[in-house]
C-alpha cells in the first residue's frame, strides 16, 4: 500500500485524528477540508509567515488514553496551497 499523505498514514493506522491550525489562534480544521489541503486542491485558510501550522493530535481507537501531538510547519506557495 502506497502512502501519500499525513491522513493516509494516521488512518492506515486505525488512529481517530483532530487537526488544528496554530498560527495567529488556535482554530480547528475538519478532516475533509485537511483532505483538499493536502491534495492541494484548496488553500491553507489560516497562512501565517507564508507557512501552514499545526497540531495534529492522533491517538488509536483501542487505546483513547494515549494521545499523540504532532506540530508540524509546513510551507505554502504563493496561491496558499502546500509546497510539495
Amino acid at each position: 500500500m502506497k502512502i501519500n499523505s499525513i491522513t493516509e498514514f494516521l488512518h492506515s493506522g486505525n488512529s481517530q485524528l483532530r487537526i488544528y491550525d496554530m498560527g495567529r489562534r488556535i482554530t480547528p480544521i475538519d478532516t475533509d477540508s485537511f483532505l483538499a489541503i493536502e491534495n492541494a486542491t484548496a488553500p491553507y485558510p489560516y497562512p501565517l509567515q507564508q507557512a501552514a501550522w499545526l497540531a495534529l493530535l492522533h491517538w488509536q481507537q483501542e487505546s483513547p488514553d494515549s494521545h499523540s501531538i504532532w506540530f508540524l510547519r509546513l510551507p505554502l506557495d504563493e496561491d496558499g496551497l502546500l509546497d510539495q
